[in-house]
């Protein structure tokens, strides 16, 4: 495997430069040895996704983005979880594959490149043979996807927001909008869009989650996909907004959401969506629970009929 990229750390765009191989960390948190939290089969994702049998899923600790607003805040805050090698990462895909796994989906792993890499060379010398989906917050550097090219089939990428003053303000991250916008067209170049048997084995599914009081960015976005990518990836509209302050405690003024997506504003989106003409791709009911958000400290974070779990940071293989 090649350590390089730990060494004098350019991952993401942050360009923390420090050395990960002598321990020290940069805004992820982590240093060179990999963690994870869980892994498991998930029903949860886009249909193309998800399939019949679910996706094997795999959850990094740490994140390059670490946004204000984060469902998996346990992971990206907290930073719970256990190191792993490359060959028990390769293993545990192996394992997933195993249970009958659609795919192997590799939840925020950008800083980890150089093992996920070694890990999946490692798994598919060993007979994997299932597609890689790379579940991305976006914040990617060209450099970083030219590595991935050869291991990953399927990005799956958000496109939070194209403003900078709310890219600054929820994830500390100005230059989020060019560069994920970016990013989301070098991989929609990179992978064309390939189905069998209604699931994806490569391409793009692009992936907004729409912010309460925020529509202008998301009407900006959707003309942008539509202008740009559309036909040539997938988007998926996400409405499953949660306050943060509900789960961490922050105050709604630290992040100026003001809460709750409301249906008006579900119904404003869809309207702008029929205008467009986008007339494919994935939307999220609305919802007003938050039932379904995942707690990364039990065996099985997600209700029961959503996931399947393989390993947990804190037993290992065979949980319950």
């Amino acid at each position: 495997m090649n350590h390089k990229g730990y060494e004098h750390c350019t991952l993401c765009p942050r360009n923390c430069c420090v050395n990960r191989l002598k321990g020290r960390t940069g805004f992820c948190g982590e240093s060179a040895d990999v963690r994870i939290a869980w892994a498991g089969i998930h029903y949860g994702e886009e249909p193309v996704i998800t399939g019949k049998n679910g996706s094997g899923t795999i959850f990094f600790t740490g994140c390059t983005l670490q946004c204000t607003f984060c469902q998996n805040y346990q992971l990206s805050g907290s930073r719970i979880g256990s190191v792993v090698t490359a060959g028990e990462l390769s293993d545990i895909m192996l394992g997933l594959e195993k249970m009958n796994a659609e795919n192997i989906n590799l939840v925020t792993g950008t800083h980890f490149i150089p093992h996920i890499v070694d890990a999946v060379e490692r798994a598919r010398k060993k007979g994997l043979g299932i597609p890689i989906v790379w579940n991305t917050s976006g914040f990617e550097k060209e450099e970083s996807l030219i590595l991935l090219k050869n291991t990953v089939d399927i990005f799956l990428t958000d496109l939070k927001s194209l403003s900078v003053k709310a890219s600054l303000n929820l994830f500390k991250a100005a230059l989020y909008p060019e560069i994920a916008a970016e990013a989301a067209g070098s991989m929609i170049d990179m992978k064309s869009l390939k189905m069998y048997d209604k699931r994806m084995v490569r391409g793009v599914i692009l992936r907004h989650l729409v912010i309460p009081g925020a529509l202008e960015s998301t009407y900006e976005i959707l003309k942008l996909f539509k202008d740009r990518w559309y036909k040539r990836a997938v988007l998926s509209l996400m409405f499953q907004f949660i306050p943060v302050d509900t789960h961490r405690g922050t105050k709604e003024s630290e992040t100026g959401i003001p809460g709750m997506l409301s249906a008006d504003e579900y119904s404003a989106v869809t309207d702008y969506l029929f205008k467009l003409e986008i007339d494919d791709g994935f939307m999220q009911e609305f919802s007003e629970s938050d039932e379904w958000m995942p707690d990364f400290k039990k065996h099985n974070p997600f209700p029961r009929d959503m996931a399947k779990p393989l390993w947990h940071f804190t037993g290992g293989y065979n949980v319950r």
